[in-house]
């Protein structure tokens, strides 16, 4: 399914084919943002900016879907349409300090929703506009200019800027909601939360700041995980689940590689929101994002002073805070509201391409689209010119389906690009916190739109019916053998797939997710090979069950997250033994149906006498059953010598119309012969018949081409 929320409040959710989900849109309270209610400290409005993200909150393994509103507030739907219980929530600091009132201000982001203290409940962590006092706690900015001098002995340039701003620059806040919400004892949010983040100007652009999206994942050995977090004219900054800050992204020093040194200046979040991951392959996880030297920010606060300043893309080791080597770099202009890419995307072969390492893929508003590695290098045909302003975050994936990484990004005037590359699409490197392609994507690039490093949505590929080449079944070992030409892996044919689950039915075709519950779990299936988008092999599946059955198969791929790839119906494979048509005829008075057809059939079947049981003659063709009969237990009458079975029935009441059967033992087996009038065989008008005998519970099948003679359809 798609889900889907707009600036008018509403929420929808569209399936595949376009319909609407039941129970689908839903819309946020309207009365949280009604006119009567908006004051200059209350600009509340109607609408949702941000995006919706997908989590299981109450536990029940299903999706819920939870979205951050301009009314204030934090929503919760279940995947019925109904709002969870304990929400919305109201993200407001009921004390902001001193004689401050709560302030009413819009969300204008996108949650992130994860299990911070390793509880087993999810948090949800989201900012908001809010804009307080600054703390007061200069610590935050130019921590390292604080030994540049001034003209006053004993004071610096360091000291004497952050002094003044943490009293003239403002306050925001990021909170973090139990998973329950308002049913929570204690309350919605979780104990140290909301955080207060202090910068320089964070209200230098109403609606569009102070807020910014966040991102979480391990970046400290402390126990549990970390949110990385900034607002408008902060640092970004690492804070552990009880709310402490753990430490800065350096704001002021360079990479070694970097070609930022000319401008020394701190440099400064604005608009621009961080991604998290192993850009350098080194087992750790780093953050990124876009930001500004500080006279990028005296030109928007003093306008007409024009001083030089530079745009950079900043990328920092998350355990430390100090930039990589090839960071920050210059850009060309401003990348409001962008979220980095972490994706490979430059040839392994590329000079500009070291040691396989991954980019970051950002774009800016002055149309160019950049791909630099952790040393600040950018592979050969980069950058891409869109010519139009980049916003938000682009995407990753196979899209035509030739093993290679495609990236696709839309301009804000409305067109949309899609670049071929010749990376390929699996992720090669072996460090061990990368699986299939996850470790190769920012982890906001997935199923549930969730800025969480470590969580795996994206399912294993199917096996598509084009892609199984060839079908064979073994009736004696009861298995059957599939020849495929690709191998699906834990992220579509990356990394190893957890299991092949297949499932089997003996009463029809597989073909819905409901029929695939219902199926039975074949008993011996191998463990998967390595995915693989190129090359396939050959894999066999059996079940004792399978014996004497026409079993149909299906199978889905499941990988260790639990991620399940949509079912193939394999097919039909008829392991009931097979016996020999002698002789057989359908009559007809002038086309099939109306109730006065006949049937004659001579056969021979490769088994004894059965005991008493029912006899049950089926035949059918490929669009379904043509006839079937049974003859109850009992109904049968031997000969004196008991080598003959016989039934008779004139009226042909008792057997759908069968009026005389005998089973007679011959070498090797039965001789089996049948006689029917009066029937009705509307669907008998393909030459291709498959007959079934039931015998003893044990069911013997014969496929024959029958020949069409007029008003008779005849074998041979």
């Amino acid at each position: 399914e798609i889900v889907y929320a707009n600036l008018e409040g509403d929420v929808y959710v569209f399936r595949h084919d376009g319909t609407a989900f039941p129970g689908f849109p839903v819309r946020i309270d309207p009365a949280f943002s009604a006119p009567a209610v908006r004051t200059n400290n209350n600009h509340v409005k109607t609408g949702i900016f941000g995006s919706p993200v997908l989590a299981d909150l109450d536990g029940d393994g299903f999706l819920d879907i939870v979205v951050a509103a301009l009314d204030q507030h934090l929503y919760a739907w279940s995947r019925s349409g109904s709002l969870l219980p304990g929400f919305p929530v109201l993200l407001q600091d009921a004390n902001p300090g001193g004689s401050q009132t709560p302030a009413g201000a819009e969300s204008i982001n996108t949650p992130v929703v994860a299990d911070l203290d390793g509880d087993g409940h999810p948090e949800i962590l989201i900012e908001t506009n809010e804009v307080y006092d600054a703390t007061g706690d200069a610590s935050q900015f130019f921590p390292n200019d604080q030994g540049t001098p001034t003209s006053v002995p004993g004071l610096n340039t360091g000291t004497v800027l952050a002094a003044a701003f943490a009293q003239a620059g403002g306050s925001g806040r990021v909170y973090a909601v139990h998973h329950d919400g308002t049913q929570h004892a204690g309350g919605p949010f979780v104990s140290g939360w909301p955080i207060k983040i202090d910068g320089l100007a964070i209200d230098v652009l109403p609606l569009i700041g102070p807020g910014h999206n966040l991102a979480v994942g391990d970046l400290d050995p402390s126990p549990g995980l970390e949110v990385a977090a900034a607002l408008t004219t902060s640092n970004l900054a690492v804070f552990r689940p009880d709310g402490s800050r753990v430490r800065d992204m350096d704001p002021s020093t360079r990479g070694a590689s970097s070609d930022a040194h000319q401008d020394s200046g701190s440099l400064l979040n604005l608009f621009e929101y961080p991604a998290i991951g192993d850009v350098d392959r080194d087992g750790k996880l780093d953050l990124s994002k876009v930001g500004v030297t500080l006279n990028g920010l005296v030109d928007l606060v003093l306008v007409g002073q024009n001083m030089p300043f530079n745009h950079v893309l900043q990328a920092w080791t998350g355990a430390t805070g100090q930039p990589l080597p090839g960071f920050p770099k210059v850009i060309d202009d401003f990348g409001l509201t962008t979220v980095p890419l972490i994706a490979n995307v430059g040839a392994t072969a590329d000079a500009g391409d070291t040691l396989n390492l991954p980019e970051l893929v950002s774009g800016n508003g002055l149309y160019l689209v950049h791909a630099f590695d952790a040393t600040g290098q950018e592979p050969a045909g980069w950058p891409k010119l869109t010519g139009g302003w980049q916003t938000g975050q682009p995407a990753a994936g196979d899209i035509d389906d030739d093993g290679r990484m495609e990236i696709a990004w839309a301009t804000r005037e409305g067109n949309f690009f899609v670049w071929d590359t010749p990376a390929p699409i699996c992720n090669t490197a072996t460090t061990t916190n990368l699986d299939g392609r996850d470790g190769a994507y920012n982890p906001l690039v997935n199923t549930r739109n969730n800025n969480a490093y470590g969580q795996d949505t994206v399912p294993p590929a199917r096996f598509t019916p084009g892609d199984i080449s060839g079908t064979s079944h073994d009736r004696t070992a009861s298995t059957v053998t599939l020849t495929v030409a690709r191998i699906p892996g834990d992220d579509v044919y990356c990394g190893r797939a957890a299991r092949f689950d297949f499932r089997f039915s003996t009463s029809g075709p597989i073909t819905t997710q409901a029929a695939f519950d219902a199926a039975s779990s074949v008993a011996n299936v191998p463990p998967p090979p390595p995915g693989n988008h190129d090359a396939g092999g050959t894999l066999t599946v059996g079940d004792p069950r399978f014996a004497g059955q026409l079993v149909f198969l299906a199978v889905q791929v499941v990988d260790d997250s639990g991620n399940v790839s949509p079912l193939t119906a394999v097919g039909s494979f008829d392991f009931a033994p097979t016996f020999t048509l002698r002789r057989a005829a359908l009559y007809f008075r002038s086309a099939p149906g109306g109730g006065d057809d006949r049937l004659m059939m001579t056969a021979s079947i490769p088994t004894s006498l059965p005991a008493a049981s029912p006899l049950v003659l089926t035949l059918a063709d490929a669009d379904g059953t043509i006839y079937s009969a049974t003859i109850p237990a009992g109904s049968f009458v031997a000969s004196r010598s008991g080598s003959r079975l016989t039934f008779r029935d004139p009226t042909g009441t008792i057997a759908g119309g069968l009026s005389r059967v005998t089973l007679a033992l011959i070498r090797g087996g039965l001789r089996f012969t049948a006689r029917g009038r009066n029937l009705d065989l509307p669907g008998a008008d393909r030459p291709e018949i498959t007959t079934t005998i039931q015998l003893g519970g044990q069911p013997f099948r014969s496929t024959n081409l029958f020949r069409m003679m007029r008003t008779r359809l005849r074998f041979p």
